[in-house]
This record gives C-alpha cells, sequence and structure tokens, in this order.
C-alpha cells in the first residue's frame, strides 16, 4: 500500500522530503516558493499518516480472544478482519510507537491515537474498543472504536474532521452500495458487493458528491428507521 513517495521510500531507501524533492525535480516543478515551515507541515502531515497506518497494525496484532469471539458472532470472517485490519485496543501502544519505532510523543498526541488523561499519563485513545482503520490507497485516514459491551459512545472517532467514505476504494466500481455504519458495509463486503459507509445516516457531506463520479449506480442502503429515511 501507498503511492509513489512510499515506492521511492521503500525502494530506494529515501526518506519523504528526499523523495518529493526528487520527483519535483523529475516533473520539473520548482520546490523554493515553499518555505522551511511548509516543507516541515508537509512532513508532519506524512509522519501523521504513517503513525495511523503502523497503529491500525498493532491493533490488528494485538485481537483479544474475546474481540475475536464478539467479531465473530457479529458474522465477519477471518478474511474480513485481516483485510479490513479490525483490531483491538488492549494497551502498550505507546510503547510500541515511541520506544519500538522511533515516533515523536508531539506528534502521536497529534495524530490522536494516545491522548493525556486527567492524571496527565499518556494513553491509548480507543483503549479496551473494536478498531474499525479506514484505508485510502493504502494508508489510513480515520480510524472508529467501537465498545464491546455497549457502553457509551458505542462508536468513537479519532478526533479531527471526517474527510473520507469508509473504503473509499470501492469508488472506483461502476456500481456502489452507500451504507450508514461500518457493519453494514462489511456484511454486503462479504456478500460480494462494492460498498462505502458514510458514518451515520445523517453524515453524507456535499463535498463527497464528486468522489461518485466513477460510479454509474449508486444504491442508497441507509436504515429504515426515521433517521435513516431522513438521510436517504
Amino acid at each position: 500500500g501507498g503511492d509513489v513517495f512510499t515506492f521511492l521510500q521503500r525502494h530506494k531507501g529515501m526518506t519523504f522530503m528526499d523523495a518529493l524533492s526528487d520527483l519535483a525535480e523529475k516533473a520539473g516543478i520548482s520546490l523554493t516558493s515553499l518555505t522551511p515551515e511548509d516543507m516541515q507541515r508537509i512532513e508532519d502531515d506524512r509522519t501523521k499518516k504513517d503513525i495511523l497506518t503502523e497503529t491500525a497494525k498493532y491493533y490488528n496484532g494485538s485481537l483479544t480472544p474475546e474481540a475475536t469471539e464478539y467479531l465473530h458472532e457479529r458474522g465477519f470472517t477471518d478474511e474480513t478482519i485481516e483485510e479490513f485490519h479490525i483490531g483491538y485496543a488492549n494497551g502498550g501502544l505507546m510503547e510500541h510507537l515511541i520506544d519500538e519505532r522511533g515516533y515523536s510523543m508531539e506528534l502521536c498526541l497529534q495524530t490522536g491515537v494516545l491522548k493525556e488523561n486527567l492524571e496527565k499519563h499518556v494513553v491509548d485513545f480507543f483503549d479496551k474498543r473494536i478498531i474499525f482503520p479506514n484505508f485510502y490507497r493504502g494508508q489510513v485516514v480515520h480510524m472508529t472504536g467501537r465498545s464491546l459491551d455497549d457502553g457509551e459512545p458505542k462508536y468513537l472517532h479519532i478526533p479531527g474532521e471526517i474527510r473520507y467514505l469508509y473504503n473509499e476504494d470501492a469508488l472506483w466500481s461502476k456500481e456502489v452500495f452507500l451504507v450508514e455504519s461500518i457493519p453494514d458495509l462489511l456484511t454486503l463486503i462479504q456478500a460480494g458487493y462494492n460498498a462505502v459507509a458514510i458514518y451515520g445516516a445523517g453524515n453524507f457531506k456535499p463535498e463527497y458528491l464528486p468522489k461518485f463520479s466513477r460510479s454509474d449506480i449508486v444504491n442508497i442502503c441507509l436504515h429504515n428507521d426515521i433517521a435513516g429515511i431522513k438521510g436517504t
């Protein structure tokens, strides 16, 4: 997964900034208009996506028997769990990201996967929740945690604006199903349909419309309740 920058970083051992400069030179694009602050912001944004992606991989490897049983009871297969990197927040993320992977505490906190509690201790933002990362072109762009015991809130989103539909890569297909929740989407995927989810019946945004430009048929399948009917 990833893009042309990721490819150069892994294939040639480049840093992101080296890959950016190399590609800009090949394309005849000058980077001189970017200030050092701009360059740092670009690099930080890139690193935050890497932190999200690494977090998803860590949580996928932290699934407990209880969490796996819950997912199976919801009807999700092991193949689906692996394909969508579904995981479980069972602690240890700070040590993994900072001590083992070398990311900065500041960027991890900015990304939102870690937070300071009332005692000023750094803890997992999604502690003891099922984790549904949202991948777009190979990188995680959002994360959602669901409580195992139906505690409130049932769904918890990582801080920040939600800019992507869940499973947005499916919009390359000619026909797509638009649903309101991740479990609905996963059920459709397992039945052989292409689907995207909007994180709730009332959360479709006007700026999402151009994302459907490649789809000839969009089937709207929201819940048959007041919120779903209004959302439709």
